[in-house]
């Protein structure tokens, strides 16, 4: 029995050395622990003091910034993916507040591509509200819209850009006053002898871009006179001189002449007394001969145009209608040339800037297939 109690004092005595010996540990890790929580409370505290360059700009630097993330006005940007002023708002708050009060960044609404209908109303109807009471860019690509985007059409007054590709029979859901609208870009089809679309209380249109298959006079009635800018695409030359004879006002214009069958161009003449550049193309290979001829333009400094054109004598052409016209041009291109260039310079020495080559790719194809791969690009995201 002593024996026992003997082992169990020796036992008492080590169990206690060993809980000092633990005691002594844990008051070595809790001096190291209290430690590692000062280190980190210091370190966050300098962190919470740190502030990024780029969140130390004013908020007008960085929505300068922002809108210059977007492609240039009037273009639109993506409706959705990370091209979208939408992306900025998901960045942090600071940005997202900056974002939602920039209105330029949602002034821009392309409704293109395969996005379905609801939810580009949905995002038309928000941007909209974001852009406040400032003027819209609207791009509208839907051939077969049967109701137009009812938050972007409430907003027609403050329409400043409108691009359409639509069927005839779509516009009559946006007619009304646009008393901002300055640029027009129409691309129709399904035209047919009982459409009809007219704008008047337009104030502010300086610019038209028209692309019409089988376009007839009674189509179309814009007011021509106060237009600046024109752009004719696919439009047969008969149906464009009714339309050039009421733009006295012109500055630039860009003729893509359909033409089946070559016919000599008899008049009447068009008057354009200030216009300064002129480009005149052909979709396929039927001159008409005699239509640059019909033009009367003292002003024009730039003349864009091909050979096919100039028919049957293209020097004499051009001779003939500078003649007529009494201008003096500074820039002559002319594609799609199969004569002596030197005969050219020879006959035009006066002209600063000649420059010919025998090939033109079709300008207007080529941006309606970019417009189209940005469509569908856009869809991607």
């Amino acid at each position: 029995m002593l024996g026992h109690m003997e082992a169990d004092r020796a036992r008492l005595i080590e169990t206690e050395a060993r809980i000092l010996d633990h005691e002594d540990q844990m008051a070595c890790l809790a001096r190291s622990l209290f430690q590692l929580r000062a280190e980190k409370m210091a370190t966050q505290g300098r962190l919470d003091a740190y502030k990024y360059p780029v969140l130390k700009l004013p908020n007008e630097i960085v929505s300068e910034i922002f809108v210059h993330f977007l492609p240039v006005y009037p273009r639109p940007p993506p409706l959705t993916g990370i091209r979208s002023p939408t992306w900025l708002t998901l960045i942090c708050r600071k940005w997202r507040e900056i974002a939602l009060a920039t209105p330029a960044l949602w002034r821009a609404i392309g409704l293109t591509g395969h996005i379905p209908y609801e939810q580009r109303d949905q995002i038309s109807e928000i941007w909209i509200k974001r852009t406040g009471s400032g003027s819209l860019s609207i791009k509208i690509h839907n051939t077969h819209l049967s109701e137009m985007i009812p938050a972007v059409v409430a907003h027609r007054a403050r329409w400043e850009h409108l691009h359409l590709r639509v069927c005839v029979s779509a516009l009559s859901k946006i007619m009304g006053p646009m008393p901002l609208l300055s640029h027009l870009h129409l691309k129709l089809e399904g035209v047919a002898e009982d459409n009809t679309f007219t704008l008047h209380e337009v104030p502010q249109l300086r610019t038209v871009a028209l692309d019409v298959c089988d376009f007839t006079g009674s189509v179309m009635t814009l007011p021509w006179g106060q237009l600046t800018s024109l752009r004719l695409d696919y439009l047969h030359p008969s149906d464009c001189v009714p339309i050039l004879q009421q733009t006295t006002n012109l500055i630039h214009c860009g003729l893509h002449l359909r033409t089946h069958d070559s016919h000599v161009h008899s008049g009447p003449d068009m008057t354009l007394p200030f216009l300064e550049s002129l480009t005149l193309t052909l979709s396929l290979s039927a001159p008409v001969p005699g239509f640059l001829h019909a033009f009367t333009a003292p002003a024009l400094r730039s003349l864009h145009t091909t050979e096919l054109c100039l028919e049957p004598n293209p020097i004499a052409t051009l001779t003939a209608f500078i003649s007529k016209s009494g201008c003096r041009l500074h820039t002559l291109h002319i594609r799609e040339s199969s004569g002596d260039k030197d005969s050219y310079i020879h006959a035009f020495s006066s002209i600063p800037d000649f420059s010919s080559s025998r090939s033109w790719p079709d300008i207007s194809s080529d941006e309606e297939d970019e417009e189209d791969a940005e469509d569908d690009s856009t869809d991607s995201e």
